[in-house]
């Protein structure tokens, strides 16, 4: 690895693509320790644990979302598989779907 300085402090770590890439794909499936507690703590799904952590309300995050409370209720009361409904739940949230897909 290769560090570039800037005025002596660490500034940035050059690594290799690959890894770079690896780095990248480890992201975009972690979910926090927090967004866990609540899913594990309430007996909820992931999709609700990511709302509750994040401040929405289900009538909110349906509106930003377009979809109806039902749909938004629905998804967070069941195992969840890739689908048009849950890109738009992970698009408002700011989260990629993998994230909000619960591990059976």
């Amino acid at each position: 690895y290769q560090v570039i300085e800037h005025e002596g402090e660490p500034l940035y770590v050059l690594v290799p693509y690959e890894e770079f890439l690896e780095l990248v794909r480890e992201r975009e499936s972690f979910v926090p320790h927090e967004v866990v507690k609540i899913a594990v703590e309430q007996g909820c799904s992931l999709v609700k644990a990511w709302r509750l952590y994040l401040g929405f309300s289900v009538e909110e995050l349906a509106e930003k979302a377009g979809l109806s409370v039902e749909d938004v209720l629905s998804l967070e009361e069941s195992l969840n598989k890739p689908s048009k409904k849950l890109e738009r739940i992970a698009k408002v949230l700011g989260v990629s779907v993998e994230q909000l897909i619960d591990e059976e």
